[in-house]
């Protein structure tokens, strides 16, 4: 589980995605079938802690899921907010996503995005 992570690839995946180059190669960057498929789980599952593998795979491939629904509320949930870059990136991300269905409206609307003005104001 995403507790038990070690420490060492924690980093690893903390400064893959830390600078501002990374954030935007990524746009071109087209997953593969098995990436496709661990995507689809990802975005299908009910909500729960996602692993930082996860969340790597669904920030890598952010581009790619800005077209299905529900993708939006399990990407916010990959962002670390207290980057700054990866916030401000993410909030410029908010106006390529389809738009939300109720549940994800109300997912948008909870307290794990208390504080994320432009986050909540994207659910309404």
């Amino acid at each position: 589980g995403a507790a038990l992570e070690h420490p060492a690839l924690l980093k690893s995946l903390r400064l893959g995605r830390s600078s501002r180059a990374a954030m935007f190669k990524d746009r071109d960057a087209r997953p593969s079938a098995d990436e496709l498929r661990r995507l689809a789980e990802l975005v299908r599952r009910p909500r729960r802690q996602l692993s930082s593998e996860e969340k790597d795979l669904l920030f890598r491939f952010r581009w790619s899921l800005t077209d299905q629904p529900g993708s939006l509320t399990k990407f916010l949930h990959a962002v670390d907010w207290s980057h700054v870059e990866e916030r401000n990136h993410a909030i410029e991300l908010l106006g390529h996503w389809s738009p939300v269905d109720i549940d994800d409206a109300l997912e948008l609307l909870s307290k794990d995005f208390q504080g994320l003005r432009e986050v909540r104001h994207h659910a309404v």
